[in-house]
């Protein structure tokens, strides 16, 4: 199980050639003892393909499940 120590990503965007359109951003989604879901954003995507890169940041990083939504309304 991940702890506070390890248990954060590294997220950016790339284009459709992989080129990143954007510096990586932290998030680290705090460790729990129990699965749930865990919110990043909003990514605001250029028009066109992109790649969503998410890396860990720490060896113990985990990452089960990822479910992009679209925003309904501007935040």
């Amino acid at each position: 199980m991940p702890t506070p120590k390890d248990d954060s990503f590294w997220v950016t965007l790339a284009d459709a050639q992989g080129q990143a359109t954007a510096a990586p951003a932290l998030w680290s989604p705090e460790a729990l003892a129990e699965w749930t879901w865990r919110e990043f954003g909003p990514l605001d995507l250029p028009a066109g393909r992109s790649q969503l890169i998410i890396a860990e940041r720490e060896d113990g990083s985990k990452l089960d499940c990822l479910r992009l939504v679209p925003l309904l309304e501007t935040p």
